[in-house]
């Protein structure tokens, strides 16, 4: 009766479980359609037979996991994704797809579907290399997760240290809002202002730091000159330092 459905059935993973695999649950197309005589008999009466097209979100999503029951799976139901009534489906496809995921598109381009500001933001000049197909955002989002950020890791810095392990620390001398988090000077999805700045310099600095003034510093530092320069060029050890405010080689010449 479902010849075409079949045929592409055959093609993915599913069709090649192993009954030792599903621990009880029948393979093949009851495992997740529910037992089809009175389908059957009935001459294909849809109510007769579990139709996914008519179920919500959540009730789609439990079959699935009736199988899919190790992490990070067994924490969808307070994923964020299935908060806002989005399921297995709206991603994957049961039938006809051949890669292991079976999704509907590959990542990021799936993604970018519902976060369409993130896909303009990959594109800004400052951006982590996920257009140019280094990464992708699996590579730091586990979608299937509880974390409301659906992150790779317990806390934003713990990711983001994970590749950028030089600014970690420990310091002797340090940066308050790195240590806090890293999304307070950088937005990560990306940004038109240089290291994925919220802001350019020295504006991003001002908004904590009041700056210099003549009076501050024992040597000729002119009126202006917080928005004539970076605050970088003197301080350029922002993540931390063992020096004195976050000064590094070249801090110690001026």
């Amino acid at each position: 009766c479902h010849e075409s459905i079949f045929e592409k059935f055959k093609q993915t993973v599913h069709y090649r479980i192993n009954k030792f695999e599903t621990h009880g649950i029948p393979v093949g197309c009851e495992s997740c359609h529910g037992p089809g005589s009175r389908h059957v008999e009935s001459k294909g009466n849809p109510q007769l037979i579990i139709d996914f097209s008519h179920l919500s979100s959540a009730r789609s999503s439990s079959a699935c996991l009736r199988c899919h029951k190790r992490w990070p799976f067994y924490l969808w139901r307070e994923n964020i994704h299935a908060v806002n009534n989005i399921g297995c489906l709206n991603c994957h496809a049961s039938h006809g797809k051949k890669s292991r995921n079976m999704l509907f598109k590959k990542d990021p381009a799936l993604c970018f579907e519902c976060h369409p500001k993130n896909k303009v933001q990959s594109m800004f000049p400052s951006h982590h290399p996920i257009i140019e197909g280094k990464m992708n955002c699996s590579s730091c989002h586990n979608i299937h997760s509880s974390n409301n950020t659906c992150l790779q890791e317990d806390t934003v810095n713990q990711l983001c240290l994970k590749c950028h392990w030089e600014y970690e620390g420990p310091f002797v001398f340090e940066h308050d809002p790195v240590v806090e988090s890293c999304t307070l000077c950088h937005d990560v999805h990306g940004s038109p202002n240089n290291n994925l700045l919220n802001q350019s310099e020295p504006f991003i600095c001002l908004r904590c730091h009041r700056g210099h003034r003549d009076k501050d510093l024992p040597y000729d530092h002119p009126p202006g000159a917080n928005f004539m320069e970076k605050c970088t060029h003197c301080h350029d050890q922002v993540h931390g330092s063992d020096m004195p405010s976050q000064m590094g080689g070249r801090g110690l010449t001026r």
